[in-house]
This record gives structure tokens, C-alpha cells and sequence, in this order.
């Protein structure tokens, strides 16, 4: 299992390309970018860039909740 620190990077990367697809979504846009494209493939969420911001979206959100509840294990566990 990663450490925190790590959990906290990734943690950031998800809520930066959120931020982006969200405005994406506001503006009606549907190509994603390709600083976007290489952060979904750097956290592992592969192939995705053929999907809309508006398919992303809770899927990025589901990854959040994930790493979440990993950060919370991790601080229960006296870990990090």
C-alpha cells in the first residue's frame, strides 16, 4: 500500500484534473486536453481520454472517496 505521501499526491493530481473537467463540463467542451489526458494516465485511469468530462467527472470523484478512506486507514493505523 502506498504511503501518505504518496495518497496525498495522487489525492492532488485527482482534485486538479476535476477542477479542469469541471470547467470543461461548464463550457460545454468534450476534447480533452492533453495535460489532462497525461495526469488520467499518470494516476492510472487509463484510456479514459476517449470519454467526456461529464463520464469522468464521478469517476474521478470515485477515485477521491478511494484514496480517502486509504489516507483514513493509514492515520488509524499510526502510519505516514
Amino acid at each position: 500500500m502506498p504511503g501518505r505521501s504518496s495518497l496525498d499526491r495522487q489525492l492532488l493530481q485527482l482534485e486538479t484534473v476535476l477542477e479542469a473537467l469541471e470547467r470543461m463540463n461548464l463550457r460545454r467542451e468534450t476534447e480533452l486536453p492533453t495535460g489532462v489526458i497525461r495526469l488520467l494516465h499518470d494516476l492510472g485511469i487509463v484510456d479514459q481520454d476517449r470519454q467526456s468530462p461529464t463520464e469522468l467527472i464521478p469517476k474521478i470523484m470515485d477515485q477521491q472517496r478511494l484514496l480517502r478512506r486509504r489516507l483514513a486507514s493509514l492515520k488509524r493505523q499510526g502510519s505516514g
